[in-house]
């Protein structure tokens, strides 16, 4: 925090990534010096932002081209689920896009806390070198 102007650099996952500029003005708000770095990672179910699926022309035209390599090199072995798992684009993830305002919702809660903590420990390490 020894930067005599707010360097601020926003780091946020691709389907929230339209939320950078406000969550510039929500920082820039409360803090107006130093090296802030915010890094936002979403974890847990993805339910709501993505699908598997599955992509049955492309595995169709994989079991097709690979039959017909094995009868021309004469090569033994049958074609398998694991097979068709590991080859590209055959499972794929379909990401629902999430709209500006619903991606407000879900971050501006954990941003305001973390806000909130990191002023609280400015103000405790303050008191603290007040003292000493």
């Amino acid at each position: 925090m020894n930067h005599r102007f707010a360097e601020l650099s926003v780091r946020l996952p691709k389907s929230l990534a339209m939320l950078e500029n406000r969550v510039r003005d929500r920082v820039q708000e409360r803090l107006s010096r130093g090296k802030i770095t915010v890094a936002v990672s979403m974890d847990g179910d993805d339910g709501e932002l993505g699908n598997l699926k599955i992509d049955e022309m492309v595995a169709r035209r994989y079991a097709d081209v690979l039959k017909e390599l094995k009868t021309k090199l004469g090569l033994a072995g049958e074609l398998d689920l694991t097979t068709f798992v590991t080859l590209p684009d055959v499972l794929t993830w379909e990401r629902n896009e999430l709209d500006e305002e619903a991606g407000w919702k879900m971050l501006e809660v954990p941003l305001n806390r973390a806000l909130e903590d990191l002023l609280a420990m400015k103000r405790r390490e303050g008191s603290f070198s007040a003292r000493t």
